[in-house]
């Protein structure tokens, strides 16, 4: 049954990825993503606006392998969604939570965004996974990758 919800999930993420307009700050992203991977001494150039980097260097990252920048970006966060999927599946005991998910229409919207709430909800989802499985080493793995996604993480 899982398959069929990850074939709907795939389904709704990938088609007509880069029909919807983009938006300001994915622009930013993405720009700031290519100057970090691709410019010398500009590693951390989104911390000008109190941003962290592994999103941006992610985005940049995909730029390198996808022409088409928007698309690059939009595919990492669909990546992540993925990541976030996955890991509701684990940690439900039924197929709820991985259908509700799929299907939600806010998650329909920022999966679909070159945006940093997805990696932060893969980052939610997995160190709650972690920490009930009482890893607490990875779990705050997890939480030091959520830093260097955005900040709130640490909330």
């Amino acid at each position: 049954m899982f398959k069929y919800i990850l074939i709907i999930f795939l389904a709704t993420r990938l088609i007509n990825l880069t029909l919807l307009p983009i938006f300001i700050d994915e622009a930013n992203y993405l720009d700031w993503g290519w100057r970090e991977t691709h410019t010398p001494n500009f590693l951390f150039y989104s911390l000008y606006d109190a941003k962290p980097p592994l999103v941006m260097w992610l985005f940049g990252l995909a730029q390198s392998v996808i022409p088409d920048p928007l698309l690059a970006g939009r595919l990492v966060t669909v990546l992540f969604g993925l990541l976030t999927l996955l890991g509701l599946y684990k940690l439900s005991s039924n197929l709820l939570a991985p259908i509700l998910y799929t299907l939600s229409p806010i998650f329909l919207f920022f999966d679909r965004q070159a945006l940093m709430e997805t990696p932060m909800s893969a980052v939610g989802v997995w160190s709650a996974y972690f920490l009930l499985r009482r890893h607490p080493i990875i779990t705050g793995a997890v939480l030091g990758l959520g830093l260097l996604i955005k900040t709130n993480s640490v909330l």
